[in-house]
C-alpha cells in the first residue's frame, strides 16, 4: 500500500506542477473551441414568434488549435462545420465544410484580444427543396472556398476560457447562401 502511494506521488506530483506552473503563466499552448446555436436570420425569428423550429438553421462547429513556437501570436489548426435545418419534412439542406485554419492575434490585453483568422476548406453539400409548381430540386456536391474574419475574443478564467465574437466574410456561400456570417465560439485552452 505504501509503495503504490509512493508511486502515484512521485508520478503525479510533477505533472501538477507543470500544469499549476503553466496555469499561472498564462501561456497555453491547445486550444478547443465549440459552437453550437441556431443562425440568428429572418426565419429564425419568425419561428420564434410562431413557437416553432422546423425551419430554423442549426450550426455546429468544433475546431483545434496550436499555438506554435516560431511565433507567439499564431495560432494554427483544423476546424469542422456543419449547417442543417431541422425540419419534419424531406426537404431542407445540410452543409459540411472541414479545413485548416490560422489565427494572427492583433493586439492583446488581459480580458481582450483583437485577431485576425482564415480558413481554406472543402466543402459538402447537399440540398433538397420541393416545389408547389415544379418538380423536386435535389442538388449535392462538393466546393471549396476560404474565409478571413476579423475578430473580437473575451478572455475568462485567467485566460483558460475565452468568447469569440467574429464575422465571416467566405468566396463561397456558408449559411442561408450568405457570404458573411457572424460567429460565435466558446473556447478552451490548456
Amino acid at each position: 500500500m505504501n509503495q503504490t502511494f509512493l508511486f502515484l506521488s512521485l508520478t503525479f506530483l510533477p505533472f501538477c506542477h507543470t500544469l499549476a506552473q503553466d496555469e499561472s503563466e498564462g501561456n497555453f499552448k491547445h486550444q478547443i473551441g465549440i459552437q453550437v446555436n441556431p443562425f440568428l436570420n429572418e426565419m429564425f425569428f419568425q419561428e420564434l414568434e410562431m413557437g416553432s423550429f422546423t425551419r430554423a438553421l442549426w450550426v455546429f462547429s468544433g475546431r483545434y488549435g496550436y499555438n506554435t513556437g516560431w511565433h507567439p501570436n499564431l495560432l494554427v489548426g483544423g476546424e469542422v462545420q456543419y449547417f442543417q435545418t431541422f425540419t419534419k419534412n424531406p426537404h431542407g439542406y445540410s452543409t459540411f465544410n472541414a479545413g485548416p485554419w490560422a489565427r494572427y492575434n492583433l493586439l492583446e490585453h488581459n480580458w481582450l484580444r483583437i485577431f485576425a483568422e482564415s480558413s481554406v476548406f472543402i466543402s459538402y453539400y447537399d440540398i433538397q427543396i420541393y416545389s408547389l409548381t415544379g418538380p423536386q430540386i435535389k442538388n449535392s456536391g462538393f466546393d471549396w472556398g476560404y474565409y478571413v474574419s476579423p475578430g473580437v475574443s473575451l478572455n475568462a478564467a485567467e485566460r483558460r476560457w475565452s468568447f469569440d465574437f467574429s464575422w465571416k466574410f467566405s468566396t463561397i456561400p456558408l449559411i442561408d447562401n450568405r457570404k458573411n456570417v457572424f460567429s460565435l465560439k466558446v473556447n478552451y485552452r490548456f
